[in-house]
């Protein structure tokens, strides 16, 4: 089996030295991205998720949307959902692969928590909002609301505490809140996603 394949159209090739199969082309469809699977070469070292250039596995880069002309005896492709980020929110990225955490030094990292490119964790850079085509092996992207939010204090959620006298006071309210952009990757990190960041953060300051 030869690893290029024939496009369409016509094409002269002796009987006697060829065989041929007509396979359907790989078609993704908008708002799909393709992880391709290399079938052949070298076996993966331990701990490797992507495969190299000799190497049999998944490859880093993806198929966007669009027709390819895929062997299928050289390569299988998976298709996943691309990453959309909606206006007035941005999509915390952490990177799947990479140098350790736990070999990182100070020097080596913008704070205590996050990573620089090439390490794996929590990048500092956020996506703006628009349609992202990453490969879901290599990146994890998590969406946060940075628009301006209210929470209820009311019922279970209403701040109870006891006066000097010993009685029961009981506040109601409302808390209004936005979360900075400069922040976003932080405080996914420390905290969590909205629903742990209203709770670990945004109430206890209240």
């Amino acid at each position: 089996i030869q690893l290029e394949v024939l496009p369409e159209g016509r094409h002269w090739r002796n009987p006697y030295s060829w065989t041929w199969i007509k396979s359907t082309i790989t078609d993704i469809p908008a708002g799909k991205l393709g992880v391709q699977t290399r079938l052949f070469g070298e076996p993966l070292p331990p701990n490797q998720i992507i495969a190299g250039p000799k190497q049999r596995g998944i490859l880093a880069e993806v198929l966007g949307t669009g027709r390819h002309r895929v062997n299928p005896y050289a390569y299988k492709v998976d298709l996943y959902d691309a990453i959309s980020i909606r206006p007035g929110c941005v999509g915390v990225v952490t990177s799947l692969v990479g140098d350790d955490v736990f070999s990182l030094t100070s020097s080596n990292k913008p704070n205590g928590f996050l990573v620089t490119e090439g390490q794996k964790g929590i990048l500092p850079t956020v996506l703006d909002p628009g349609t992202y085509y990453l490969n879901p092996y290599l990146f994890s992207v998590v969406e946060l609301n940075l628009q301006s939010q209210r929470f209820e204090m009311s019922g279970v959620d209403a701040i109870n505490f006891l006066t000097m006298d010993g009685f029961t006071v009981s506040v109601e309210g409302t808390i209004e809140f936005a979360l900075q952009r400069e922040q976003a990757a932080l405080l996914t990190h420390r905290v969590g996603e909205m629903n742990d960041i209203i709770k670990k953060v945004i109430l206890p300051r209240a």
